[in-house]
């Protein structure tokens, strides 16, 4: 029969199934593959291909989380660098990362190109170590408590997160409220506000006699930079000579020379602008030079969730209580 034949005449050859495979089977020289082992065939190689593919996946995976893992790490890693060069040292609850540079601060905060621009014509080229925290705390509409030395560029640490909230002028009275302890430095401060404010259309005054006062809240001045004695005055006539309540920013500036010259007064004081400033949308600091025991107490009762930020030697202007009350980190 046709298989003997085949066996006869195939004895001293090689037969090339892969290539003939249908033929033989059509001969019956092999036996046709059934269905399901085609099938099962086709099926272990889709689960090969499958199994190679997620394995390429998670390949791919870890190393992305790898990548993003060091990327985290160096950042964090700068960001402790930047501590330790400036000696930051912060208290609170989830406090922002200190400015890298100023640049930051138009790419992560979106803070204008004409507030930027001032910064720079007035000279700003890398942020302070009050400046790098106190700013981006700030930004984030978080109370804050922050102690450098004096000539550590405290103001425009506070100047510039107003200015860029305020944004334009607007017809509902003071937004923006500075108190410093003398006409001096109350005057020094309104400087700097309209050095950083050119171009933002944002008026702001210091108000020099009561008889004044009138005539400046009419002009709708957004900024207002006084003493706190010369503003109990006027908010304490009747009718009062100023308007506080739409205030959204409250700044105190050398809080602790406010306390120590003026112990209970200036805290009944604080107490009456505080109460005056009735916005809901109010938003406190208070800058010193040295954490005095009043302000921190101050602080603590008064500002909501405040993050404390303190510049110089670890815990060097700390008082022995605030020493165990506090851990700087």
């Amino acid at each position: 029969d046709a298989n003997k034949l085949f066996w006869s005449l195939g004895a001293f050859g090689k037969f090339d199934f892969k290539r003939f495979g249908s033929d033989a089977e059509r001969l019956k020289i092999i036996k046709p593959k059934l269905a399901s082992e085609t099938a099962d065939v086709a099926s272990q190689q889709v689960k090969l291909i499958d199994s190679t593919t997620e394995q390429l996946k998670v390949k791919k995976r870890k190393k992305k989380k790898t990548k993003k893992s060091t990327s985290h790490n160096a950042i964090k890693e700068e960001i402790r660098h930047l501590k330790n060069k400036y000696h930051i040292h912060t208290n609170g609850t989830d406090i922002p990362d200190p400015l890298r540079n100023f640049e930051e601060l138009g790419t992560e905060y979106n803070i204008s190109n004409i507030i930027l621009r001032n910064v720079q014509n007035e000279g700003y080229k890398e942020p302070t170590g009050i400046q790098r925290q106190a700013i981006p705390v700030l930004l984030q509409d978080r109370d804050l408590m922050a102690c450098a030395p004096t000539g550590s560029g405290k103001t425009a640490a506070f100047i510039i997160p107003i200015l860029h909230q305020l944004a334009e002028p607007r017809s509902d009275g003071f937004r923006a409220l500075v108190l410093a302890p003398t006409r001096e430095l109350a005057k020094q401060i309104l400087r700097e506000f309209r050095k950083l404010s050119k171009g933002l259309g944002l008026k702001s005054c210091y108000i020099e006699k009561e008889s004044t006062a009138l005539k400046k809240s009419a002009q709708n001045f957004d900024i207002l930079v006084t003493t706190p004695n010369r503003l109990i005055f006027m908010i304490q006539q009747d009718p009062p000579l100023v308007s506080v309540s739409n205030v959204e920013w409250l700044i105190v500036d050398e809080s602790d020379k406010l306390f120590e010259a003026g112990k209970r007064g200036f805290r009944d004081q604080l107490g009456a602008i505080y109460k005056a400033c009735s916005s809901s949308k109010i938003h406190r600091a208070m800058f010193s030079a040295t954490f005095a025991q009043d302000v921190e107490e101050w602080c603590k009762l008064n500002l909501d969730n405040v993050i404390q930020v303190h510049i110089g030697a670890k815990n060097s202007a700390i008082n022995s209580r605030a020493k165990t009350s506090f851990y700087w980190g």
